[in-house]
């Protein structure tokens, strides 16, 4: 692969996530705070919404690894389409705890964080 073609790759995903994250998160907590169910989550489970997030996102890890693990059956084999929405997912909810921790310790990410 070529780095044009691994940078278009990057580019395309970065442009799905920020599109989901912007008009579904709406759709999940509305427009006060959308970190909210994870903390909702965090209080009910009595835990921290980190992990809470952690928890949920296990289901699209589960789901990824079952995907590898069908790679060689060609009978169960994914489409692009759902590679592509595990992936968007698996990748949102790392933007979002990086969300939760940034509020929780007041991170300023132009001072760093790469």
């Amino acid at each position: 692969m070529t780095r044009d073609d691994l940078e278009f790759i990057v580019n395309h995903r970065e442009a799905v996530c920020a599109d989901i994250m912007l008009s579904k998160g709406k759709l999940y907590t509305g427009d006060l705070d959308r970190l909210a169910n994870f903390k909702l989550a965090g209080n009910i489970l009595g835990c921290e919404p980190e992990y809470s997030l952690i928890n949920m996102m296990m289901k699209h890890v589960c789901r990824l690894a079952k995907m590898v693990k069908e790679l060689n059956d060609h009978n169960r084999h994914e489409g692009q389409d759902a590679w592509a929405e595990v992936f968007t997912d698996l990748h949102n909810y790392l933007y979002l705890i990086e969300a939760l921790l940034t509020e929780r310790y007041g991170w300023d990410h132009a001072e760093g964080g790469n």
